[in-house]
């Protein structure tokens, strides 16, 4: 930020946790696959995601880079009041949230109104029992796309979320296999958009937990649209899709 672009103030070190994931994506990376390498940065203040950071060290194709770096990055949260690509400028995402948050909109999500070209962005080896019911149901209703975007690691996931070409708009893992570090980043950046992270009971992740129970045991429903969150959880909860 530069000088005079934001009020600083002091606060008390115990109200901040820091989240870092410094190789989000291992096993790509262990094979040479470097395109779903993250670095995942989080900032949360008083158990509330404030501030993110998703960095793909190895670049992105078409997109600004740090320069003299060829890194690629975007950062932003409720903290800066958007989403912002470093060496670029705000996200096309955040900037249209700000124009529909001033356009009061029904709770429920109408299929008729929803986009048939959202999609899930799943791993292809989770890809199986309840997170392809969760595509099947929503497809069939009009509110998701029936293919999915394969895509590993969960930074990268995330990161398509919010910039993602191919209108990737949920990420449903309702089961353990994430921890807290895999997704502060995400959940402060989808704030800033208009999207949503939780357990798959529609909880706020709990930041507060020892670094022993970490592990996020209800799962992840992340979405870039609210609305969609919502139904999802809904349909979930009321549903018999499979665990």
């Amino acid at each position: 930020l530069g000088k005079g672009t934001m009020s600083s103030y002091e606060i008390d070190a115990s109200r901040v946790a820091i989240f870092i994931d410094p190789l989000d994506g291992t096993n790509s990376y262990a094979k040479g696959e470097y395109d779903v390498v993250t670095i995942l940065v989080g900032i949360i203040v008083d158990d509330h995601p404030c501030f993110g950071v998703i960095c793909k060290p190895f670049g992105q194709l078409d997109q600004p880079t740090l320069p003299n770096s060829g890194i690629f990055a975007i950062y932003g949260g409720t903290l800066i009041d958007g989403l912002y690509i470093t060496g670029g400028g705000e996200c096309a995402k955040s900037a249209q949230f700000k124009i529909d948050r001033l356009t009061p909109k029904s709770e429920r999500l109408d299929p008729n109104n929803q986009s048939h070209d959202a999609r899930a962005v799943i791993s292809k080896s989770r890809s199986k029992g309840v997170v392809r019911d969760c595509i099947d149901d929503l497809s069939s209703r009009g509110l998701l796309h029936p293919e999915p975007v394969y895509v590993s690691g969960a930074g990268e996931k995330a990161l398509r979320l919010l910039v993602g070409s191919k209108h990737e708009a949920l990420w449903f893992f309702p089961k353990p296999g994430t921890s807290l570090w895999d997704v502060a980043a995400a959940d402060a950046l989808l704030r800033s958009v208009g999207g949503r992270l939780t357990d798959k009971n529609g909880h706020d992740i709990d930041y507060s937990k020892s670094r022993q129970e970490a592990e996020n045991i209800n799962g992840i429903i992340a979405c870039n649209d609210a609305r969609l969150h919502s139904e999802c959880i809904r349909l979930f909860l009321e549903g018999n899709w499979k665990d």
